[in-house]
């Protein structure tokens, strides 16, 4: 599927890549399946939508003040926001959610 969208010249570079993409994907099965479902106590997982409100407690991303939040929203979440308690008062939040921004008009 990817090799759609890219094209590699070199024919031990794509050996190389096509190696690596079974291990890939077994990690990030561990990643979000397995390991956030035995951790105690249960961790979430949240992906924000495109067009959602910055937050910087629960997101990083290239902005660099709070006055210039106000004019951005959420473009891509490219890594989920990791954490538990998100609806109360005690939110414990281990990874924040990684964004892309994108002003508003």
């Amino acid at each position: 599927m990817m090799n759609q969208y890219r094209e590699i010249n070199d024919i031990n570079r794509k050996k190389q890549v096509d190696a690596m993409a079974p291990k890939l994907i077994q990690d990030i099965f561990k990643l979000f399946w397995f390991r956030t479902n035995v951790q105690e106590p249960e961790i979430k997982i949240e992906y924000f939508k495109s067009n959602c409100i910055i937050d910087p407690n629960m997101m990083k991303g290239t902005w660099n003040d709070d006055d210039e939040i106000n004019k951005l929203r959420v473009d891509i979440c490219y890594f989920p926001l990791v954490g538990r308690d998100f609806d109360s008062s005690d939110v414990r939040i281990y990874t924040p959610a990684k964004v892309f921004p994108r002003e508003i008009c």
